[in-house]
């Protein structure tokens, strides 16, 4: 059983940094937001550890600059929950940069739902018709009509 210490009329202010439960003010999420859209436009990334991390945001994020480092980290493993951050090489990146966002493109790209394929457009077509004829002027060395 962990050992637990309070005083009489204080409130324990811990931060547990795994939870879930978000109490931040939108003003908060917006500075945040910004801070790694800039991370992503100079193509930098983070420490990977939150409370590494933390110590970052809490130096460049002015709405953190009065938040204890524990409430920071919380912010910073939330950010990770929400998908705006997410990890590559062990470092903590913007979500669009991270392992799991590039697994999830490819495994959409890979995907052979009309849906996607309609996604697909970046690539043409061809039909077999094409392709024999697009041979044919290959071999030929004529300029295809």
């Amino acid at each position: 059983m962990p050992l637990r210490h309070s005083f009489l009329g204080v409130k324990p202010n811990f931060v547990d940094s795994k939870s879930s439960v978000d109490t931040y003010p939108q003003a908060v999420w917006e500075d945040v937001g910004r801070f790694i859209k800039q991370l992503d436009e100079d193509e930098d990334d983070l420490p990977g550890s939150s409370y590494d991390a933390a110590r970052i945001f809490q130096n460049r994020v002015p709405s953190l600059w009065d938040m204890t480092l524990g409430r920071v980290s919380h912010i910073v493993q939330l950010a990770v929950q929400r998908r705006l951050l997410g990890r590559q090489h062990g470092r903590l990146v913007p979500f669009t940069r991270s392992t799991v966002w590039d697994k999830e493109q490819y495994a959409r790209m890979a995907s052979s739902t009309s849906q996607d394929m309609n996604e697909r457009n970046a690539q043409p077509i061809a039909t077999w018709a094409d392709v024999r004829r697009g041979l044919a002027a290959l071999f030929t060395n004529q300029p295809q009509t």
